[in-house]
């Protein structure tokens, strides 16, 4: 949904309600889009835990409005420094907490206790489980079967999983987020918080020790930028949803590829584009990708017939089970973010005594599903853009579509969100187009692609705003994606 309210140069998005309600009162109390990220983050791991556990992490892109510094940040769930041995577990090391210090420190203005307590307000005193979340519920059965930990936490007293509305609490995971308000992100990482967690992970089989925790550090990148106009498009590249999503908008945002492309073909554009995206690329000395690369990449694109690609790392899959969110505040500070837990519900399990969803060591596919991205415009000084795409391993793909629309054929954002959409799976020669798409599954169709229908692919929260959000707040507008049931908002002071 869209809020009119968004058009005063501030607001959040994010896949779950509670999280995105709570992003809107500290930048309304004020605080900044890094403090409402961070609220948002910590929200969302007792709101929405299957995809934001504190045993996860993410990638972001942020805006610094002082320093005009944007850069990426790498909190992702990492693999332990031991190998792993045959049928163990791939519980990842946690990167959450650490993540979310770092972005308050580059950006906090409100005190870090007040952006960890909301979430531990929520698991601790509970809170009705959201239509979001409830979505997800039906994929923890399996781990609510023979988990007893998982059970006290997401089913209900017949044994089910928890339904829209039934009450939600996680009493140990108020206690880790407690630790982590009083002590700081070091809590989880160091001293007994550590000692608890490893034995946790090595009681369900997995392998950690207190030194991958004490050693963990998330790691500010800088970003991958497409130069367009003016404006420079940053995306986060530890990731390669972040790398595809950035080559797609070389190729059809930054040229005049898209624009110059009948509508009728756009969907075969956009196909053909994908099954090039997802390599190596070559950028400059400032991190952007060269300009010429665009064209390169496209040179043998036949506009009335599908060339089948070779397969790409993980493009094999649709999942990923991430989720996104984007805050936005007037001084020109932006934070856009996805959360992982290497897949839903992570190992499908709780490390005993913590509360905590132990994550999954992402594999190709779920790197795929992580698309945030952050446009500004270093000659005004200020920023135009936001957006997070996640949920699947066709996020970079739902970014570009989205995104392109609102750019070139000035869409607005609840519309860009709302159209169909499409994705290219080259590990097996399949254009996937949603059940919705009927128009665009036949002009893939007469252009050779074997086309599959799906309900729904990625999300995408995005704030645009054309005027930037220091000079022109009033362009603002920001959407989330209608195929979850997020929540978008301004905020006033």
């Amino acid at each position: 949904m869209e809020d009119p309210s968004a058009a005063i140069g501030m607001g959040v998005a994010a896949d779950e309600p509670r999280a995105a309600l709570i992003g809107r009162e500290v930048l309304a109390s004020g605080g900044s889009a890094g403090d409402a990220a961070v609220a948002m983050a910590f929200a969302l791991t007792a709101t929405y835990p299957g995809r934001a556990s504190l045993g996860g992490g993410g990638v972001c892109v942020v805006r610094e409005p002082k320093t005009l510094k944007t850069e990426a940040l790498d909190f992702l769930p990492r693999a332990p420094a031991a190998a792993i041995p045959p049928g163990a577990p791939p519980i990842a090391v946690p990167g959450l907490a650490r993540g979310m210090f770092a972005v308050h420190a580059r950006l906090g203005q409100l005190r870090w206790e007040e952006m960890v307590s909301p979430g531990e307000r929520i698991a601790r005193f509970g809170i009705d489980v959201s239509r979001a979340f409830a979505r997800d519920l039906p994929g923890a059965a399996a781990m609510i079967e023979r988990d007893a930990n998982a059970r006290a936490v997401f089913a209900n007293d017949k044994g089910a999983p928890l339904a829209t509305g039934e009450r939600m609490r996680q009493l140990d995971l108020a206690g880790q987020l407690g630790r982590i308000r009083a002590e700081g992100a070091g809590a989880l990482y160091s001293g007994q918080g550590a000692q608890g967690f490893v034995a946790g992970v090595r009681a369900l089989g997995g392998v950690m020790s207190v030194e991958d925790l004490r050693d963990y550090r998330a790691i500010w990148e800088p970003t991958l930028k497409v130069k367009f106009g003016d404006h420079i498009a940053h995306f986060a590249p530890q990731a390669v949803g972040g790398l595809a999503a950035a080559e797609l908008w070389a190729m059809l945002g930054a040229s005049d590829k898209w624009d110059g492309t009948r509508a009728d073909e756009r969907a075969h554009l956009i196909a053909e584009a994908t099954a090039r995206a997802g390599v190596p690329v070559p950028v400059d000395a400032k991190g952007q990708i060269a300009q010429d690369w665009g064209d390169r990449a496209l040179r043998g694109y036949d506009p009335a017939r599908h060339i089948a690609a070779s397969p790409a790392p993980g493009a094999a899959s649709e999942d990923g089970e991430s989720t996104g969110f984007i805050a936005m505040d007037r001084a020109g500070g932006a934070v856009a973010c996805i959360l992982t837990a290497g897949g839903l519900f992570g190992v499908h399990a709780i490390v005993p005594s913590t509360g905590i969803v132990a994550a999954q060591i992402p594999d190709p596919a779920a790197l795929w599903s992580l698309a945030p991205m952050v446009v500004a415009n270093d000659f005004t000084k200020d920023t135009i853009l936001a957006a997070a795409a996640g949920g699947d391993a066709s996020a970079p793909v739902a970014l570009n579509e989205v995104l392109l629309p609102i750019r070139e054929n000035k869409t607005k954002p609840a519309d860009a969100v709302s159209a169909p959409r499409l994705t290219y799976n080259a590990a097996i020669d399949v254009t996937t187009v949603e059940s919705t798409g009927d128009d665009i599954a036949r002009s893939l169709t007469v252009r050779g692609h074997r086309v599959g229908r799906v309900p729904a692919l990625a999300r995408v929260n995005v704030m645009y705003c054309s005027g930037g959000t220091r000079r022109e707040g009033q362009s603002c507008m920001i959407a989330t994606d209608p195929r979850g049931i997020g929540l978008a908002s301004g905020a006033d002071r």
